[in-house]
């Protein structure tokens, strides 16, 4: 019996080279695709076998015609049903009505039909000669039945979680169907505990097989987590998370050594530190020259400007155009806040005086002072020359002023 399923397993294999040259689809949407087909084979209960038949036609129809992306979840759809007409009972086959539900109404009642029909013609109807993992791990399971009189059954459902878990990645279709089941059987065996893996036994295909299933456990999809989860399938999840959390703690324990282990690195001793040699060539130290009245130069203070707030400042330059910044804190608030600036007295604006108040009450007729501007000065020089050394005073330039801006 297991030479006729290996002879018919090559008839029917998808050609992965050639879903590689689809347009429209990509290997990233087989997933989602995997997903939506569980959840409807879990609701309708279908058997085991008939999920992998299904995924065996969809990748063998691909393999064949080009299918677009609007319609991949039509082909999914018809290929759970006819899988369904040919493993499982009638009361669990979906009607139209009802896989036009799960697709959300996106296709016609006559589209799956139609699609159907397509399906069959494509593949001529070789349905009955497909032999999938599911078929090859039944097989192994029951020949260790007849062994040990009595298989465990989370060795039973934890051998579909990894055949299930070969459906999502295209790397499993380097496989055949027989290496697929053996390798899923024996690490299924070698976690429940019943026998460890050996390798002399098992094939170069099998073994990667195995290394392959053992990357994506970690990464397995929620919807395939959640269906293993119920206790009518004895929990295989909560299974492979033990598994992986203590192979985790194995491979840290083997990473760092244990403390009794370690190697005490002593201090080292001064004496036996060196001191490494530079090899750079320092420029000359110039002689010390003592520190003395006559060698240290005399510094010239500036002569400063008194300004209208009382504080020094500093002289102006001779080109008389470089803004002095004045940091007043003192008068003015804020450091940074007021700034002075050179004015030429020949640009200066003239500030008008403000005119008294006239309503300005005084205490007496003493205190009040009269202002004339039409009253002249006379002042008598002793001398002309003094007259004319006061004459050429008045056409002298008059330096500039240094006067503070008001703040803004």
């Amino acid at each position: 019996m297991l030479l006729g399923l290996t002879f018919f397993q090559e008839r029917c294999l998808p050609a992965a080279e050639m879903m590689d040259l689809q347009p429209e689809l990509e290997w990233y949407m087989l997933p989602f695709l995997v997903d939506f087909m569980i959840e409807v084979h879990s609701q309708f209960r279908m058997s085991p076998a008939t999920l992998h038949l299904a995924l065996n036609l969809i990748n063998r129809y691909v393999s064949r015609r080009i299918v677009f992306k609007k319609h991949y979840q039509l082909v999914g759809c018809a290929a759970l049903w006819i899988a369904a007409k040919f493993e499982d009972a009638k009361d669990k086959v979906p009607t139209v009505r009802e896989l036009r539900n799960m697709c959300v109404n996106a296709y016609e009642d006559d589209m799956f039909v139609q699609m159907e029909g397509h399906v069959l013609s494509t593949l001529n109807w070789e349905i009955g000669s497909v032999q999938t993992c599911e078929a090859f791990a039944e097989h192994q399971i029951s020949r260790l039945r007849g062994q040990h009189g009595h298989v465990d059954c989370r060795l039973i459902h934890l051998t579909r979680f990894f055949l299930d878990l070969s459906l999502f990645a295209r790397e499993f279709l380097a496989f055949k169907p027989s290496q697929v089941a053996s390798a899923s059987v024996a690490l299924s065996r070698h976690i429940v505990g019943s026998q460890q893996f050996m390798q002399h036994r098992h094939s170069e295909e099998e073994i990667d097989c195995v290394e392959l299933l053992l990357t994506k456990m970690s990464s397995a999809s929620a919807i395939l987590r959640r269906k293993y989860t119920n206790k009518l399938v004895h929990n295989v999840t909560s299974v492979v998370d033990e598994f992986l959390a203590q192979a985790a703690r194995k491979e840290f324990q083997q990473s760092t050594p244990p403390s009794s282990a370690r190697l005490e690195c002593p201090s080292p001793r001064l004496s036996d530190v060196k001191t490494p040699d530079l090899h750079i060539q320092l420029p000359d130290t110039p002689p010390h020259t003592p520190i003395t009245a006559a060698t240290v130069p005399l510094i010239k203070k500036p002569s400063y400007f008194v300004n209208g707030a009382g504080l020094p400042t500093p002289p102006a330059d001779d080109d008389n155009k470089k803004v002095h910044i004045l940091p007043n804190e003192f008068t003015r608030g804020t450091y940074g806040r007021s700034e002075s600036f050179i004015s030429d007295s020949r640009h200066e604006q003239v500030i008008e005086p403000q005119e008294e108040d006239m309503d300005t009450e005084y205490g007496s007729e003493d205190e009040e002072m009269t202002y004339s501007d039409e009253e002249d000065l006379d002042y008598e020089f002793e001398s002309e020359e003094e007259e004319d050394e006061v004459m050429m005073m008045d056409h002298r330039p008059i330096p500039p002023r240094i006067v503070l801006a008001p703040v803004v």
